[in-house]
């Protein structure tokens, strides 16, 4: 059975960053994220993989690498890409470098919803 065409789009777009993940899947669980000053201090402003959240996210979940984008985030360990629905007010912080403040929280709930990928809360 082929792969839903939402899904290999999203692995064409992993690959332009992480050219050998082989798998994007949806996420199934519940990811919270705090961004500590060390994520801050070490982010580069307006870059997906190494922005603030990206930097935060990989740290916490010990992971390859980390996409971020305004509506989606992928979280990459080996060849495998996981998808999460980022929501609009963390995407804007995160990209378009507005200054994150450490301590702060974020909340990354997985649930099923229309698109199928997990969703920040």
């Amino acid at each position: 059975m082929a792969k839903p065409k939402s899904l290999n789009g999203a692995l064409r777009t992993v690959r332009k960053f992480f050219p050998k993940v082989t798998k994007v899947e949806d996420a199934t669980e519940q990811l919270e994220i705090e961004v500590a000053e060390k994520d801050v201090m070490a982010s580069a402003k307006k870059n997906h993989t190494e922005c603030a959240m990206a930097i935060a996210c990989k740290r916490a979940k010990h992971a390859d690498g980390v996409i971020i984008s305004i509506n989606t985030a992928y979280i990459i360990k080996g060849d495998e890409a996981v998808r999460y629905k980022v929501p609009e007010s963390v995407g804007r912080e995160v990209i378009f470098h507005r200054d994150l403040h450490p301590q702060r929280p974020f909340n990354n709930t997985a649930s099923r919803h229309s698109q199928g990928t997990g969703q920040w809360q």
